[in-house]
């Protein structure tokens, strides 16, 4: 536990210790070996959904859901087949998406100062070969973390959405971003229109819109951090009137989306992704800092095409040994 840093804020404006959900990408192995592990160190019981997602009940977390990360998979569950071909055809197209899919697991809300506790299932999880995006590059695996916000007050949020902005160039270079995940769509960049116009020390709007900015620029679940899921909790009729995706999943969480899965790697836990997140964290706690690192980050965008984007990244390194 001693390698997880906690944020600087633990607890919610309720007093209550916030929690942190966890999505773990990987490969090689099946359902059942994914559901055995996790009752193996956390105890539960199996609860069959479908050929491609089993739960985890009553485990001293909660349920741990487990599937296959593919949209065709989860809906073909339900479709109705028209004929004997279209169910040949059907179930041929199961077993391709099903081999080239990528397993998730997705853990219940655990409280922060318990989240060391998923290296357990990671190391059981390599020992029975399980492997993460470097092995397996064209799936593009990563680790999603769902920390609980602290407030629902605008400038609560906002300041994580700064802090985050301000941060994801070093993040990307931090988290040393696999090649394949760069260029998936799933983590793609923030305009810089939109960034710029965020950062700015004069945007301060009221919540609904702040929402409204976001929609405009991001009506998608594709950024590394997805804003959406805490944006559907707080005003649901507004992103179903936005966003025509039925993958919302609405939460008081961010959505923190960059790391790489690297399960294979004896040398690796999951603290390694976390310490990333705990860098957002601090930076939006300090005023100050924050506030700072945002005219910083607008003067280097006006300069953006005089010089290297790492020379931001070792800026950013510099003002965070002043806050840790």
């Amino acid at each position: 536990m001693s390698n997880y840093d906690l944020p600087p804020v633990i607890v919610t404006v309720k007093g209550k210790i916030r929690r942190v959900g966890v999505e773990l990408e990987l490969s090689e192995l099946n359902l059942s070996e994914l559901a055995d592990a996790v009752i193996a160190c956390f105890g539960g019981h199996s609860s069959i959904r479908s050929e491609f997602e089993i739960w985890i009940e009553k485990t001293e977390f909660g349920t741990f859901r487990l599937e296959y990360d593919s949209n065709y998979l989860k809906h073909s569950v339900s479709d109705e087949l028209s004929s004997e071909f279209d169910e040949m055809a059907s179930s041929a197209l199961r077993k391709i998406f099903k081999n080239v899919s990528a397993l998730e697991i997705i853990s219940p809300p655990i409280d922060l100062n318990q989240l060391y506790r998923i290296d357990e299932l990671i190391s059981k999880l390599r020992c029975l070969g399980a492997k993460g995006t470097r092995v397996q590059t064209f799936r593009a695996l990563g680790v999603h973390f769902n920390p609980e916000v602290i407030s629902f007050e605008a400038t609560s949020v906002l300041k994580y959405l700064k802090s985050f902005l301000c941060l994801h160039c070093w993040l990307i270079d931090y988290e040393k971003v696999d090649f394949a995940r760069k260029v998936s769509p799933y983590i793609q960049a923030f305009p810089v229109k939109y960034v710029r116009m965020v950062i700015d020390p004069r945007y301060q709007p009221p919540l609904d819109l702040i929402i409204e900015d976001y929609l405009k620029y991001n009506p998608t679940r594709n950024r590394p951090l997805d804003m959406l899921p805490l944006f559907a909790y707080l005003m649901p009729e507004l992103i179903q009137s936005k966003v025509s995706s039925d993958l919302v999943s609405a939460r008081p969480t961010f959505h923190y989306r960059l790391p790489n899965s690297e399960v294979d790697d004896p040398d690796w836990s999951l603290a390694r992704a976390w310490s990333g997140w705990i860098q957002v964290e601090r930076l939006a706690a300090d005023s100050h800092r924050l506030d700072e690192m945002s005219r910083l980050y607008m003067n280097h965008l006006d300069r953006l095409g005089f010089v290297r984007k790492s020379q931001w990244s070792e800026q950013v390194e510099q003002l965070l040994a002043s806050i840790a």
